[in-house]
């Protein structure tokens, strides 16, 4: 087997691998996490798909792994949407103390003026 350039495209050696060792499940999984890191887990996605309508010996495991593409993405998509609530939150306790401190010291200037 002649291995690719170094320069290689990252995805398509890991997907290299998987094919060669359809069987070892930590090839299926570096693949996956290769096209994460990178952004391109649609990449990895298409793959298989491509795997599941072309080869019948595959299809079942083929389409395991599609669903377990799903899932990941579905968990990454969560974490990247709860972010900005996190961070509005805080914004949002900030203001409220803000608010109530200055509320708190009209007051107490208030008293203080009156007495």
């Amino acid at each position: 087997m002649v291995e690719p350039p170094p320069f290689a495209d990252p995805v398509d050696a890991a997907w290299r691998a998987v094919l060669g060792r359809w069987d070892d499940a930590d090839a299926h999984r570096r693949f996956i996490h290769v096209c994460m890191d990178l952004g391109r887990i649609a990449d990895a996605a298409r793959r298989y798909r491509e795997i599941a309508n072309s080869e019948q010996n595959r299809k079942i495991d083929a389409e395991k792994r599609i669903q377990a593409i799903v899932v990941l993405a579905t968990e990454q998509l969560a974490l990247r949407t709860r972010e900005p609530r996190q961070n509005s939150r805080g914004l949002v306790l900030w203001v409220g103390f803000a608010v109530s401190m200055a509320l708190l010291l009209t007051a107490l200037f208030q008293y203080l003026r009156a007495s």
